[in-house]
């Protein structure tokens, strides 16, 4: 997990059976955009993490 992970969310996972371990440097991680269409209603919804310089716009 990256260090700003919510530790109850961690500790709810190892008692489920994961195994955690904490990353010392959260740039390590990969980053995500994601737009996607719901099938039904073809509303487009859209997200980026805080590590990119993306951000979500419609028009």
């Amino acid at each position: 997990m990256e260090p700003t992970f919510p530790s109850h969310v961690a500790q709810a996972l190892e008692r489920k059976g994961h195994k955690i371990e904490v990353a010392v440097d959260s740039m390590a991680f990969g980053r995500g955009q994601i737009i996607w269409r719901d099938p039904e209603s073809g509303v487009l919804c859209g997200g980026s993490e805080s590590r990119t310089d993306g951000f979500v716009a419609g028009w």
